[in-house]
């Protein structure tokens, strides 16, 4: 005699990322450091909160469209890119004049 299928009840909460008020926490932390930052460089409030709340505003936005975004930055850092024209040596068939 077989044994019914076990089912297994996994929370969804598993499988987000970790999010502040819908932006993914390291984007929220980074541009809240940036606008801090803008603001005792400028000594404007409106200015700091200007880039605050537009950062947070592309956060929420990336976070929506590609939760794994800033994951997938940090992997992509780590290989060499295939071309770069600011190098003088750009590889064969390219010559900078």
């Amino acid at each position: 005699m077989q044994e019914p299928p076990r089912k297994w009840v996994a929370s969804q909460a598993l499988n987000r990322p970790l999010t502040i008020a819908g932006c993914e926490r390291t984007w929220f932390i980074l541009n809240g450091i940036l606008a801090y930052a803008l603001y005792t460089a400028t000594y404007s409030l409106t200015f700091g909160a200007a880039l605050g709340l537009a950062g947070y505003a592309v956060g929420v936005a990336a976070c929506r469209e590609d939760p794994a975004m800033l994951r997938i930055i940090k992997a992509a850092q780590r290989y060499r890119p295939r071309y770069d024209p600011g190098k003088p040596d750009a590889g064969p068939g390219v010559r900078l004049v």
